[in-house]
């Protein structure tokens, strides 16, 4: 009875999160409707997306790294005798370590913020630098709350108040729009970073206030030096892997830099549409990752089978959207982000880089779904120096394709660096032979397909930009129904084709309809 009771409540709890989640959903994509109809690719933009790319990759680093080591050791600590004083004495030293490398990060941005903006900025001329470096005084209680906000993220979690953070989190966007909106008519882009600080400030001092209980005195006699070795091991282990992560985006914004002016805030918006775009994914990785996780555990086969399994559906579903998003996106950019003072040079410079963005979303996807792997099987130091290696790839590649293509060689370096991360990560993490593999899976015959439909989408441009997206739609319906019978989805699960979700999806309807 207890077994059940407590599926039912994880389910609830789960179902509580998605709705919560979902309703946040729609007040972000305004805030960035506004922001974009407001400012377009200004230098403004410029100086903002650079400036909080700095608090990303430094403090957004630390604090997540913090997270990632803490909840473990706290896990561990807490089985033992007296392991709650255990736990909130280690606990509140990892609070006043962050509190102590927010301080001291305050004090650089305070002192120095120009030279922060130089050494990421090379190409940024005077004028772009003043704004970045008033943005990041601007953003610098957005840069404490985001060292500072994983330690309560860690405390809700181990004390079991999982909504605390996402009912807090959705108050974000109703205190960001109305900031932007009273700002921007008084201090112009600035109004951003001060909408993002103070709505990140409030929701912070919510979120603090609600957990209570937080301990903030450190006990020395309850500290064991184990613990606190293995929490500096692994922090200083996952601030290697999110750091890695984040340089991805800092080296392209350094390279945009020395680009016209509106060139990081072009690669900023197509990176968020993108990133839109393949929340698709999300659902049916988390459930990926669940099942790997047993699965590792039980039968290390069964689980590279099932990861081929989810690379194979990937392929099939997410390298055709990633295809008809390249072949429709100046339409899609112009439909959702071209209004206002989004111009015509920002609908271009945009479209240029979510074509090409898109065209390596599948090997982003397919990524995902490798690290997923590597963590559940133990493999995350071969992903951490693979992934040291892919950002000097990528900084070679953006040296190299921007001066030959600009923003578009830019872009296409990303995409390129996607697929060699998709190559490494199964060399590393698959024994198998993986052009064996995608013969298995008819890759090349999908990829022929998907580019000549694609193609045919794109010349489709000349008859205007709603009647694209309609042909967008049918042509990309059409493809699958056509893979199918092609037999291209093979490494597919019968469940999944295309034809099943079909009448899966009309079986539903009409059963909602008879109601």
């Amino acid at each position: 009875m207890r077994r059940v009771l407590s599926v039912k409540s994880a389910r609830g709890v789960s179902f509580s999160l998605s709705i919560i989640a979902m309703a946040s959903k729609p007040l972000g994509y305004l805030r960035t409707l506004l922001i974009a109809w407001a400012f377009g690719t200004s230098a403004g933009m410029d100086a903002f997306h650079l400036a909080s790319g700095i608090v990303a990759l430094v403090a957004g680093s630390i604090g997540s790294a913090m997270e990632s080591a803490v909840l473990p050791e706290l896990a561990r600590l807490r089985k033992d005798e007296d392991g709650m004083e255990k736990c909130r004495s280690v606990f509140a030293l990892v609070v006043l370590i962050l509190i102590l490398i927010s301080i001291l990060f305050s004090i650089v941005v305070l002192a120095a913020p120009g030279v922060l903006i130089r050494f990421f900025a090379g190409g940024f001329d005077a004028e772009r630098v003043r704004m970045g470096a008033l943005m990041l005084w601007w953003l610098l209680p957005f840069a404490v709350v985001t060292i500072c906000r994983p330690a309560l993220e860690t405390w809700a979690l181990f004390t079991e108040r999982y909504t605390v953070s996402a009912v807090t989190g959705v108050i974000f966007n109703f205190v960001a729009i109305p900031v932007l909106l009273a700002l921007t008519p008084f201090v112009g882009s600035y109004a951003v970073a001060g909408c993002i600080s103070l709505g990140n400030a409030i929701t912070f001092l919510l979120f603090f206030f609600a957990l209570h209980g937080i301990p903030f005195r450190v006990r020395r006699e309850k500290l064991q030096a184990e613990s606190i070795k293995r929490i500096g091991h692994n922090s200083l282990f996952s601030l290697m892997l999110i750091s890695a992560m984040s340089l991805f985006f800092i080296v392209d914004r350094y390279f945009a830099s020395r680009l016209p002016v509106g060139s990081v805030a072009a690669i900023s918006y197509g990176s968020q549409m993108i990133g839109i775009i393949s929340l698709a994914a999300f659902t049916p990785l988390t459930f990926f990752l669940a099942r790997t996780s047993n699965m590792v555990v039980k039968d290390i086969e069964e689980a590279r089978r099932f990861v081929k399994q989810a690379i194979s559906v990937a392929f099939a579903f997410f390298m055709p959207v990633g295809f008809f998003v390249a072949a429709s996106a100046k339409p899609l950019v112009s439909l959702t982000l071209g209004w206002g003072n989004f111009g015509a040079e920002s609908i271009a410079m945009t479209s240029i880089c979510l074509a090409a963005y898109a065209i390596g979303m599948i090997f982003a996807i397919v990524g995902t779904v490798l690290y997923r792997y590597a963590q559940a099987s133990q493999r995350l130091l071969a992903i951490v120096a693979l992934s040291f290696f892919l950002v000097l790839t990528n900084g070679l590649l953006d040296w190299i394709f921007v001066t030959r293509w600009g923003l578009l060689g830019l872009a296409c370096a990303t995409s390129v660096v996607q697929f060699l991360s998709f190559l490494l990560y199964y060399k590393v993490l698959i024994p198998d032979s993986l052009s064996a593999f995608l013969r298995s899976t008819r890759f090349f015959e999908q990829l022929v397909l998907v580019s000549l439909c694609a193609s045919l989408a794109w010349w489709c441009e000349r008859f205007g930009i709603v009647a694209q997206l309609l042909a967008t739609f049918v042509i990309g319906s059409a493809y699958l129904l056509l893979a199918e019978r092609l037999g291209l989805m093979c490494g597919v699960p019968e469940g999944w084709h295309p034809s099943a979700l079909l009448r899966y999806v009309m079986g539903s309807a009409r059963s909602f309809l008879k109601k």
